[in-house]
């Protein structure tokens, strides 16, 4: 088995890391005691909105354009998550709107960028002839 093959759960399962923290980092900025059901309230519609624009967009399978895949799951998997959102009784459009983009944006571009820097640190390119 290929090395990317071997990789390839990475980078959702750390996407589901980030949009995990999201959730619990807002429940304790909101003391939010209600237990699971809550939590469950808030995360599906986001894990179902990033994921469905990510594989949609080849986020996860595909190595080129990464950032501009990255880029078009954060604008329109947090569209489909207001939307989502109105199925459980919450307003789409809100000021969550905004803490999703700037949250989820920054964890999930960030665990990409720390990547990043260590893989060219571990693997760096020979300079062009």
């Amino acid at each position: 088995m290929s090395l990317v093959w071997e990789r390839r759960w990475i980078a959702p399962v750390l996407d589901g890391v980030c949009l995990i923290a999201f959730v619990v980092v807002g429940k304790e900025n909101h003391n939010v005691t209600t237990g699971f059901r809550w939590f469950w309230e808030v995360l599906w519609p986001l894990a179902v909105g990033w994921f469905a624009v990510g594989i949609a967009v080849g986020l996860y399978r595909q190595r080129r354009l990464t950032w501009l895949r990255w880029a078009a799951t954060l604008a329109f998997g947090t569209l489909l998550t207001m939307w989502l959102r109105t199925f459980t009784g919450r307003s789409a459009f809100t000021a969550y709107t905004v803490v999703v983009y700037i949250f989820v944006g920054l964890t999930t571009l960030g665990w990409r960028g720390v990547a990043g820097l260590v893989a060219s640190r571990l693997h760096p390119r020979s300079p062009a002839v």
